[in-house]
């Protein structure tokens, strides 16, 4: 694979993508109604610039031509209050739907640690939706460990 920043036209087709599938992903979750997510999405991730996020799109050679067939996002946090490590965390990681299973994802992460390690960080962390079991297995099989589970408990539906 080779990776490479986003160029501006990648980021304004990828950003509305990115959002809807937050929104998704939330909704997914049982955390907001899909009205609400998607609001949220927009709201938290208005560009792809916000923060000091890098944003880089992986290319793989198919069938004889080089396309884009994904996009990790991240950005090094600095010390994590919890953890007192610095830390390189993934917000954005996708695989475009016609490209999956065929380890472009394990690529991609890859290629992150690779920059975290450069970058002198101890930890790469991501958060995983509940429902997103296919995620999951992904970051199980790359040799990420669960650190935590948030619960919640809706007094409207009591």
């Amino acid at each position: 694979m080779r990776f490479a920043p986003l160029t501006a036209e990648q980021a304004a087709a990828y950003l509305p993508h990115s959002q809807q599938g937050f929104a998704d992903d939330l909704v997914r979750a049982g955390a907001l109604d899909a009205e609400r997510a998607l609001r949220k999405a927009v709201a938290d991730y208005s560009s792809l610039d916000e923060g000091g996020t890098t944003y880089v799109a992986g290319y793989a050679d198919i069938d004889g031509t080089e396309q884009w067939v994904g996009v990790i996002g991240w950005a090094l946090t600095g010390f994590d209050a919890d953890h007192e490590e610095r830390t390189l965390y993934i917000y954005d990681l996708e695989v475009f739907e016609r490209f999956r299973q065929r380890g472009f994802a394990e690529g991609l992460l890859a290629y992150a640690a690779q920059r975290a390690a450069e970058a002198g960080a101890d930890a790469v962390r991501l958060t995983v939706w509940a429902g997103n079991d296919s995620a999951e297995a992904l970051y199980r099989k790359v040799g990420f460990l669960p650190e935590q589970q948030r619960m919640r408990l809706r007094l409207s539906e009591r």
